[in-house]
């Protein structure tokens, strides 16, 4: 009796050509792009030691205007002295950042600073820093940055030591872009203006939220994990399923084969999607 390879064994009804995930789906604001088969201008960089933290000192010293970064945490001592030095050569270009941890005096790895002592050194080097509120259902867990709008990087790494020597991590820089780029500075202007100044920010600011909508053809599609809360202090949710239903849409839709690399998977739905 002939053998059956491990390809015809896999039930699988549908065809991904390539898939990048840089999400968390517990309850954190999070992002997805789904890359099928495309002619844009993107680049992918592959963790540890794969150039990703070249690629993005690279492109924090090409900036010329404006710097936006939704960063999940902030560790690298490399990343910050390239930040100083830009603001030293180009003092106009502007910065913002948010940090989802921004006032956590713990350290998240032996031998890092605290997210609070390492947001204060960001704040000294004339960048602007936003925060997170505490105590409800909101994680900020972005790892993204936009350059003049006309460069997005946008990965599963923080900007870490450890992310770029030892983690498998994945980085996809987009280059004039202008559909994905707006998506994504529209999504991190939506955070900063729910975001605050001070940690301990009083209430969230209500806000009517309005998503512009990716052509039906794109090739590559953001889908964000905001859009499953409505903009109250709380952050409750609506009953959305935005990203889980894009993944599940996309299994659904393949024909052959489908790669999946992520750190975390505990949504049964996509499991038995899968199955």
């Amino acid at each position: 009796m002939k053998s059956r390879s491990k390809d015809e064994e896999f039930p699988m009804k549908f065809r991904i050509l390539r898939l990048w995930v840089g999400l968390s789906l517990a309850l954190a604001s999070a992002s997805l792009t789904l890359v099928f088969a495309s002619s844009l201008d993107l680049q992918s960089y592959f963790s540890p030691k794969g150039g990703t933290q070249e690629a993005i000192i690279r492109t924090i010293l090409a900036a010329e205007k404006t710097i936006d970064i939704a960063m999940y945490s902030f560790s690298s001592d490399r990343i910050l002295d390239t930040f100083r030095r830009l603001k030293k050569e180009r003092p106009a270009v502007r910065i913002r950042m948010i940090l989802n941890d921004a006032d956590n005096e713990v350290p998240k790895e032996e031998g890092d600073k605290a997210q609070a002592e390492r947001a204060r050194e960001i704040e000294r080097a004339a960048i602007d820093i936003r925060y997170v509120t505490r105590g409800n259902e909101r994680i900020m867990h972005e790892k993204f940055m936009i350059v003049d709008g006309i460069i997005l990087l946008n990965g599963s790494g923080n900007f870490s030591n450890s992310s770029d020597s030892r983690y498998d991590e994945n980085m996809i820089e987009h280059r004039d872009d202008e559909e994905i780029l707006s998506l994504f500075q529209e999504e991190f202007d939506l955070m900063w203006n729910l975001s605050y100044d001070f940690p301990d920010g009083s209430r969230f600011r209500e806000e009517e939220i309005e998503r512009a909508r990716a052509r039906k053809d794109a090739n590559v599609v953001p889908y964000f994990t905001s859009a499953n809360f409505d903009p109250a202090y709380t952050f409750p949710r609506n009953g959305e399923r935005v990203v889980s239903g894009a993944l599940e849409r996309a299994i659904e839709s393949a024909k052959s084969s489908i790669y999946v690399a992520t750190g975390h998977f505990r949504l049964m739905l996509l499991a038995n999607a899968l199955i």
